[in-house]
């Protein structure tokens, strides 16, 4: 027995190259019988190593696949508000805008004439006559116009009891009846003292229409 391990010494010591083939036989059988060396590289590359590192194989050329894409992560809550900017400066007044340029409307045409009036139309002052008015009471006084007349315009004269002018509340005035042949007025003492009220009325030749 220890002749034939001074044998198989003396073998290995006598040819190295033998030992080292042997021991890539021995890789090679490992990896055939556990799946096979599924890495793609190149063989004298391979060879190299697996003579430098007889046990320990090219590792640096088995990188796997490259994984799948992870899922997106969930999107972030939102930041606080930015405070307020400050108010930018007013802008230039604009220019004044150019004067209009429209024609002046041309001088409407004359009216036409109206129609000539009565000739020779005379009135004629009628006076009714003069009522009292005590304190705080009311008169209706009429001036009467004169047979085939009618009453254009009236009005009134009121004093007090020695022919003064005096104040007072005229009430009505206006033409008398559906005649129009005279003028009505309507006076209210408001004085502490009697009045006297007189219808004025101005006529012209005419008859209701």
């Amino acid at each position: 027995m220890v002749a034939s391990l001074a044998l198989v010494l003396a073998a290995g010591v006598a040819n190295p190259t033998i030992a080292a083939a042997r021991s890539v036989t021995d890789h090679a059988t490992v990896m055939n019988r556990y799946g096979g060396d599924e890495c793609k590289h190149d063989s004298s590359k391979h060879k190299s190593k697996a003579l430098a590192t007889p046990h320990g194989g090219d590792k640096d050329n088995c990188k796997g696949a490259t994984g799948a894409t992870g899922a997106k992560g969930a999107t972030g809550a939102t930041g606080p508000t930015g405070p307020t900017g400050a108010t930018g400066s007013g802008g230039a007044t604009g220019a004044t805008g150019a004067t209009g340029s429209g024609t002046p409307s041309a001088m409407g045409a004359t009216g036409a004439t109206g129609p000539a009036g009565t000739a020779n139309v005379a009135t004629v002052e009628s006076a009714g006559e003069p009522l009292t008015i005590t304190p705080g009471g009311f008169q209706l006084a009429v001036g009467q116009c004169p047979e085939g007349q009618i009453a254009v315009s009236g009005g009134w004269l009121i004093t007090d009891t020695s022919g003064n002018l005096a104040p007072a509340e005229v009430v009505l005035s206006g033409q008398a009846g559906v005649a129009r042949n005279g003028w009505v007025v309507g006076v209210r003492n408001a004085s502490a003292s009697d009045e006297v009220v007189t219808a004025l009325a101005y006529c012209t030749p005419g008859t209701a229409s």
